[in-house]
């Protein structure tokens, strides 16, 4: 089983990516989603944000400002869903829509079989939001995702920092240590 804290670490770190994310698409050279090969499109009903798309490997990347997930063709699926600030387990055979999301194919790690099943899918976006951390910092300099960084004001860890801890948990979920909770940071005016 994970650590105690390890799976609500997981999702602010995706919390916070969510929001640098919103910062990447209205960066000033373009949207950096684009640039990157994910198709955009407008999300049915008008609900939140664009969507963004790809397919790497069999594997479908789908990123809204709701959720994040990747839904591969031959195995389980893994989403973070913002409003729940929870990952999950998903099982089903089609990405959700926005703010609609199937509870009967979404599960959390409650026994060791879950708990492998999710990391596995979990490892799977993980390395995909790696690959994209590299080509933005090779693009854009590391100092761009740190500015991202001292924007926010429920700051998790720095970037680097962040990036270290996914790929603990990429590669030792066990061992995987939670981060403590973080306190909002907001100037008083």
């Amino acid at each position: 089983m994970l650590k105690q804290g390890v799976e609500l670490t997981l999702s602010r770190g995706l919390e916070q990516w969510l929001w640098f994310l919103g910062l990447d698409v209205c960066h000033p050279s373009g949207n950096l989603l684009v640039k990157y090969g994910l198709r955009k499109f407008d999300s049915p009903n008008n609900k939140g944000s664009s969507r963004y798309q790809s397919e790497q490997n069999g594997d479908l990347i789908d990123l809204h400002s709701f959720f994040v997930g990747i839904y591969p063709n031959s195995s389980d699926g893994f989403i973070f869903i913002r409003a729940r600030n929870r990952c999950f387990l998903y099982t089903a055979e089609y990405p959700p829509q926005p703010g609609d999301y199937p509870e009967e194919y979404m599960f959390t790690p409650e026994t060791k079989e879950l708990t492998n099943r999710f990391h596995s899918a979990a490892k799977h976006f993980l390395q995909w939001l790696e690959d994209y951390e590299a080509w933005i910092d090779k693009s854009y300099g590391f100092e761009y995702r740190d500015s991202c960084f001292k924007a926010y004001h429920l700051k998790w860890l720095c970037p680097s920092e962040s990036r270290n801890w996914f790929s603990s948990f990429r590669h030792h979920p066990f061992e995987t240590k939670p981060v403590e909770p973080v306190e909002a940071f907001m100037k008083l005016l």
